[in-house]
């Protein structure tokens, strides 16, 4: 079953280094979103530089059926054995309201780590 919708953000959880090739929902996004998405991200953090857990960068949709996309990196999973569950939930609803508070529309749509999305769904 193939779903589109159109939304006007979507949230993606990245590794420090943006590289969007990595992760199945970042890879999935950059594979329909295109090449320029990558570059866009290198703009605001080159190569080699590593995004801070907890912040946030905004790139255009490029291909993609949405206005904007938030990027932002989340602490690495830790299986349970130490705080990375509180971490990712204090990073997670900032990150919620910020995309709330910067886009003036009302659909916003939010990835999960683990969610695995074909490109043919986005």
């Amino acid at each position: 079953m193939r779903m589109c919708v159109q939304v006007d953000v979507i949230v993606n959880t990245v590794a420090q280094d943006l590289d969007l090739s990595q992760g199945a929902v970042s890879s999935s996004l950059l594979a329909v979103a295109g090449p320029g998405i990558q570059q866009e991200c290198r703009t605001q953090v080159p190569a080699g530089q590593r995004l801070g857990v907890g912040t946030i960068i905004r790139t255009s949709g490029h291909q993609l059926r949405c206005k904007d996309v938030l990027h932002g990196p989340c602490i690495k999973w830790d299986a349970g054995a130490g705080n990375c569950e509180q971490v990712t939930v204090s990073i997670s609803l900032p990150s919620i309201l910020f995309c709330i508070n910067i886009i003036t529309r009302l659909l916003c749509s939010v990835s999960c780590v683990a969610a695995f999305i074909s490109p043919a769904s986005l």
